[in-house]
């Protein structure tokens, strides 16, 4: 039985990757329940609608 080659993914990005579906969910979820998105910005704590973010593209598999 041979063995299959297994792509090496890099733990880099795998993190890249679970961050990009987080912030998805969160501005889904933002969405859904018709709530601002809590940010830091410029030393302040903002609320920024969830209308105002764009869901980051979907990431080709390797």
């Amino acid at each position: 039985m041979k063995k299959s080659k297994q792509q090496k993914v890099s733990l880099a990005d795998l993190a890249v990757a679970a961050m990009d579906e987080a912030a998805k969910d969160v501005v889904r979820r933002a969405r859904q329940t018709k709530t601002p998105i809590v940010i830091w910005k410029d030393g302040k704590i903002k609320r920024v609608p969830a209308s105002r973010f764009r869901l980051p593209p979907k990431r080709a598999k390797a």
